[in-house]
């Protein structure tokens, strides 16, 4: 990186700190936590990777979590960017919703719809073990009605090598051509049913999905559960495309929107209100 993009960085960098200050979090707390990230990854690359406290308040609730450096760029897509802000897109208000967090990740959606959706219950599912304590964290720390599935969701349980790298946003299980990581860690698959099953759920009110690739075999096979869901929201990655996913969801009566313009190519799924 040359001097005028490294000058252009800052800036970018501080907008985004000045940004996170309005929502709460201390002046400098971005910056700081993105540069020790850069020296990191320079001069300590072996090292185990610095957890930041942060403190937010969205809509009125306070949220407390820890994250890495190379946590930031989905931190700053959910709570800056408002990814998976729902509420313009229901067709009617949902109290104690039921949320499938497919690719929850440290918590970050989690925490975000319980800021914006009275009382949710949560199933958080995520597979890559670097992320299952600062998750487990995240909810204990926000009082959330959430349960950890330690595991990737598929169009059928199993077992399959999960993708690694420095990223722990970016992992992506080996049957996808996401992401050419060199490391591997072997986790379990669950399916939807068995989640719901778990949880006890008849329907699921929102269905969350973010899990790199792999949404291509999750709503194209063994899909007749997409019955019991009311909404879905997911990122589509280039592996497949809108169209083909609206063709998976269009039998069991969903039109497919794309919501998100920012950094993430979000897409929203309901069906047609009853007139």
């Amino acid at each position: 990186m040359n001097l005028l993009s490294s000058v252009k960085n800052f800036f970018s960098i501080n907008r985004l700190d000045r940004e996170f200050s309005l929502l709460g979090a201390n002046r400098g707390w971005y910056l700081s936590t993105y540069y020790s990230g850069r020296y990191d990854s320079r001069f300590r690359p072996n090292a185990p990777p610095r957890n930041a406290r942060v403190n937010l308040n969205v809509g009125g609730k306070a949220i407390r979590m820890s994250l890495t450096p190379e946590h930031l760029g989905a931190f700053t897509g959910v709570f800056l960017e408002k990814e998976y802000n729902l509420l313009p897109h229901l067709h009617e208000p949902i109290r104690n919703a039921r949320i499938a967090d497919l690719g929850a990740n440290v918590g970050f959606a989690a925490c975000y719809f319980a800021s914006i959706l009275p009382d949710p219950q949560i199933m958080c599912c995520e597979p890559d073990p670097r992320n299952i304590a600062l998750l487990r964290e995240t909810i204990e720390e926000n009082g959330l009605n959430a349960t950890v599935v330690a595991a990737a969701v598929a169009s059928s349980p199993g077992r399959l090598r999960l993708r690694t790298g420095n990223n722990p946003t970016c992992s992506s299980l080996e049957s996808t051509p996401m992401h050419d990581l060199k490391d591997f860690v072997e986790v379990e698959l669950v399916t939807v049913p068995q989640i719901m099953e778990e949880a006890g759920w008849d329907q699921i009110d929102i269905l969350k999905i973010d899990i790199e690739g792999s949404e291509q075999d999750l709503l194209g096979k063994n899909n007749e559960w997409l019955n019991q869901v009311r909404y879905i929201v997911l990122e589509i990655h280039p592996n497949t495309s809108e169209q083909e996913i609206g063709g998976f969801l269009k039998p069991f009566g969903f039109d497919l929107q794309r919501i998100g313009f920012a950094t993430e190519p979000v897409y929203f799924a309901s069906r047609r209100p009853k007139t």
